[in-house]
């Protein structure tokens, strides 16, 4: 990468942060889409907004150009608030690496986390990713009632039954299931066992949860708010930007 094309301003912590797991392919791509967006601006140097935005054009998505109506970003905002907030409450360990609520091919807004963080997959992590994953309705809801109730969460959901389901049926977590994986028995006789049983310990862990992450919203609205304003202000916070406002 010739780096005499970079502004000398570039947070290069940032940039590293921002590219971890990414390939030599990944790096050139980027690298070549930034000094094109140069060109094409008949500039000299790459600044960092543009350095930025190609990495994030390829690991999420080109920004997509909705009429997104003020009640929208809003919406957007305390979403994805809620989920930051929460999930630097129960998972500190996972680092954030931004918040966003620029639409994008893949979402309208994101808590996007460090690739390069490993996490131990016990009972309490797939509990705490449940949580995390219900807190962007629940903040969203909390702050416009019932007309916060949309399908904007569907995603969530699913990653919240995931990590519901997993520990119950796959890895023999829950006391009603210990040491037994369903999904084994059906694989070895194509049978399905245990269905009803898993059912009814999926929806008792989904209302613990629901409950806990409601706790943990209405414990720490304060730090959502602050994160939520921030957002409809800037539309992106930067790791340390995001610390500064939930200290």
């Amino acid at each position: 990468m010739q780096c005499d094309v970079y502004e000398e301003a570039i947070d290069l912590d940032l940039i590293v942060s921002l590219t971890a797991g990414m390939s030599g392919a990944d790096l050139e791509k980027v690298h070549r889409e930034t000094v094109l967006q140069a060109l094409s601006k008949n500039t000299d140097k790459i600044c960092q907004s543009t350095l930025v935005e190609e990495i994030n054009i390829l690991k999420y998505g080109a920004k997509r150009s909705l009429d997104k109506c003020e009640k929208m970003l809003a919406e957007t905002a305390f979403h994805e608030a809620g989920h930051a907030v929460v999930s630097t409450v129960l998972m500190p360990e996972r680092s954030i690496e931004q918040i966003s609520i620029v639409p994008r091919e893949q979402a309208l807004g994101m808590v996007a986390y460090s690739r390069e963080q490993e996490v131990d997959h016990t009972k309490a992590f797939w509990f705490s990713q449940t949580c995390v994953a219900l807190a962007g309705r629940a903040a969203q809801v909390k702050q416009f009632g019932d007309e916060g109730l949309d399908t904007g969460a569907s995603s969530d959901l699913k990653l919240a039954m995931w990590s519901a389901w997993n520990p119950i049926a796959r890895y023999g977590m829950h006391p009603d299931s210990y040491n037994l994986d369903a999904t084994v028995i059906h694989e070895w006789s194509g049978e399905v066992y245990f269905k009803s049983q898993t059912e009814q310990l999926v929806k008792e862990w989904m209302d613990e949860a629901t409950v806990k992450t409601d706790e943990l919203v209405e414990q720490y609205w304060e730090q959502i708010s602050k994160v939520a304003q921030a957002l409809l202000e800037e539309e992106v916070l930067s790791q340390e930007r995001f610390k500064s406002l939930i200290k």
